[in-house]
């Protein structure tokens, strides 16, 4: 007759047995779960990729000329509504490398999108874009404006303008060139790169839109303490020759229309004999403002 110990142990052997069936069931369960999931992802991105065709196809049919298709406001309006609504473990970071690389991909069918970049930002320029697009290193900013001036190129990305990156006072030559975006290496970062296209700038609900003046030397003082009251934020000057300098400044704006309004003001401030213009809108996103449209959402 067994003993009771041999009993006992026939038992615990049958209930962890009998548990580690149920383990395995359950992460049976979830992973055939998590396989129908990855088939509708995978069917909604193919598609995602039948409706921006026919976007390409429609704009080429209704648009004469060059087709944009890098369009920095729309990409920053798809990202913005993913923040507001992302719950959950799912790094934020991960996400928005997702959904970079998926824009990136389907621009490609749209075209190929020459894009060049200054070698110091290589990796963020690469990381922003995806894998699908067509890169160039380039050896000189002020030629590589002149090529892309030239439509040999479709963006340049450059380093953010600042008092050692002088590139943008040869911006004074090239009427119609503007920052149209920036990079940074992460979303709610100061950027670190500009975008530079020849096409016309987007605005989105909130902007960093960037002047540039160019104004005698004997201005300069008075010109930066009158930007200082009025809120915009140097970003840079540069010397044009002897007698004139160019300044870089910016402000957080709304619309075109708040745009051309401040530049119809600057214009007929008391530095009315200078030259001044709108060079760039960037597509801009604070916290702040993320909260500010999560709440409106809830």
């Amino acid at each position: 007759m067994p003993s009771k110990i041999t009993k006992s142990k026939d038992n615990i052997n049958k209930s962890s047995l009998k548990n580690k069936f149920k383990k395995e069931l359950n992460i049976s369960i979830y992973r055939k779960k998590i396989d129908k999931i990855d088939i509708k992802l995978h069917d909604l991105i193919m598609k995602r990729a039948i409706y921006v065709k026919n976007i390409a196809k429609q704009k080429k049919k209704h648009v004469n000329g060059k087709v944009d298709i890098y369009r920095p406001s729309r990409e920053h309006e798809i990202l913005v509504d993913l923040l507001k609504r992302h719950k959950g473990d799912f790094p934020l970071k991960v996400l928005i490398n997702i959904w970079r690389n998926l824009i990136g991909g389907y621009i490609s069918l749209q075209g190929n999108l020459k894009i060049s970049y200054d070698i110091s930002l290589e990796n963020l320029v690469k990381d922003y874009f995806g894998i699908t697009m067509v890169y160039k290193r380039i050896n000189s900013i002020d030629k590589s404006l002149n090529q892309l001036n030239r439509n040999s190129l479709d963006i340049l990305v450059v380093p953010f303008p600042n008092n050692k990156q002088k590139w943008w006072l040869s911006l004074t030559k090239y009427k119609s060139l503007f920052i149209i975006g920036s990079i940074s290496e992460y979303i709610f970062e100061k950027p670190k790169a500009v975008i530079l296209g020849k096409q016309d700038m987007e605005y989105t609900k909130i902007n960093d839109v960037i002047y540039m003046i160019t104004l005698e030397y004997k201005q300069t003082q008075l010109f930066e303490k009158y930007i200082k009251q009025k809120n915009y934020i140097l970003l840079s000057k540069g010397k044009v020759d002897e007698k004139y300098i160019s300044l870089l400044f910016s402000t957080l704006l709304s619309t075109q229309e708040e745009a051309n309004n401040n530049l119809y003001l600057l214009k007929n401030s008391e530095f009315k004999r200078s030259k001044i213009r709108i060079i760039g809108a960037m597509p801009y996103l604070s916290k702040k403002e993320l909260n500010d449209r999560k709440n409106k959402v809830q």
